[in-house]
């Protein structure tokens, strides 16, 4: 007793200022009600952790439990109760469960359970199939874009060459046929109608038909028994001449006799000037017709020059020409187009395969989530 009758303060009174009850509340881990909301003190913080842990076993547990057939596998991750609680594990969210490594590993766990059935052969064989028709689609979509590089590459050629000084009949013979392709070229000669030929399977304005080619005999020409118009001398240069279009009425009898005729009848007689577009001879592709090797033919699958050259007996050039211009002009005869240089269709083709990769790379996704929700 102090003096004056008071009680000595015990040691725990001396220690702190606070009433001794509040060390009873912090021991048992109750919230003291001068301290606000969440403060909790050591023993209570320890006690959130073990309900947490238990929490998360329990539906790591349920998890592991869920066949990969098993309904509303959706559910699995997320949603899963825990017996005895109404705690709830939701993705994307700071729950009870807490954020920590623990949850991330039970998300895992249920993604897995819910998405196991892409594991099973047939989903295995969806894959690889959807994989492949990706790269497929990818490769043609750049091989397309290739090939509208190259047809616009080809077109500017086309242009300039068109616009130059037209070419001297010597460089017929002298200078390759692909270096001087759709040049112009200016001749002097004759018109050889004896040995003119048809060339097959030609279109104009979306209508079958043929086209009318007759060697262009350059120089003065003569010879005993020769009538107008035939080139009769054996000595001598020509240079093959594709002078127009005929309808599909005219082509019906593509023999020597009908060729001849033909030409008598759209070209010209004696002298002409003509101008007309260098292109190298045409050959036989790997499933193209072919024509005969020999004897006198009235009518040919394509422009072979080689092979025209069998029966004439001029020495004609390695290459050909498209008919610009003649005077006298040709009659009966529809003129040639002019060379195409427009882009062509592949860069269309080229975003249509591409479009074809954007669905399969989105929508396959879409049809595992889908499945997996069901």
């Amino acid at each position: 007793m102090a003096p004056g009758g008071r009680p000595l303060p015990t040691p725990l009174a001396r220690a702190s200022h606070r009433p001794a009850a509040h060390a009873d509340d912090r021991a048992a881990g109750r919230r003291r009600p001068d301290r606000p909301a969440g403060a909790v003190g050591a023993a209570g913080r320890r006690t959130a952790r073990r309900r947490r842990g238990a929490l998360l076993s329990a539906v790591r547990r349920r998890a592991a439990r869920l066949p990969p057939d098993a309904q509303h596998r959706g559910r699995a991750l997320g949603r899963a109760l825990v017996p005895g609680t109404d705690a709830r594990l939701r993705p994307g969210r700071r729950d009870r469960a807490g954020p920590g490594p623990p949850a991330r590993a039970a998300r895992v766990a249920g993604a897995a359970a819910v998405y196991g059935f892409a594991r099973e052969p047939r989903w295995i064989a969806g894959h690889l199939l959807t994989l492949t028709l990706l790269v497929v689609f990818v490769a043609a979509g750049v091989w397309q874009l290739g090939r509208h590089s190259d047809r616009r590459a080809r077109s500017q050629a086309v242009l300039e060459r068109v616009a130059e000084q037209p070419l001297e009949e010597a460089a017929l013979w002298d200078a390759a046929g692909a270096d001087i392709e759709w040049r112009r070229v200016e001749l002097a000669g004759e018109w050889s109608h004896g040995d003119a030929v048809l060339i097959r399977n030609r279109s104009l304005g979306g209508l079958g038909g043929c086209h009318l080619a007759a060697p262009v005999v350059l120089g003065p020409t003569s010879g005993e028994g020769a009538g107008p118009g035939d080139a009769a001398a054996d000595a001598g240069r020509a240079v093959l001449v594709v002078a127009g279009w005929l309808g599909h009425a005219q082509c019906a009898a593509p023999d020597a006799p009908a060729a001849v005729e033909l030409a008598r009848a759209a070209l010209a007689a004696g002298p002409a000037r003509i101008t007309g577009r260098v292109r190298p001879t045409q050959t036989r592709g790997l499933l193209g017709p072919s024509d005969p090797p020999t004897g006198r033919l009235g009518s040919l699958a394509r422009v072979d020059v080689e092979r025209v050259a069998r029966q004439v007996p001029q020495a004609l050039a390695p290459v050909y020409a498209e008919l610009v211009s003649a005077d006298p002009p040709p009659a009966n005869l529809a003129p040639l187009g002019p060379p195409v240089t427009a882009g062509g269709p592949h860069l269309g083709y080229a975003l249509q395969w591409f479009a074809f990769a954007a669905v399969a790379l989105i929508g396959y996704p879409l049809v595992l989530r889908r499945h997996a929700r069901r």
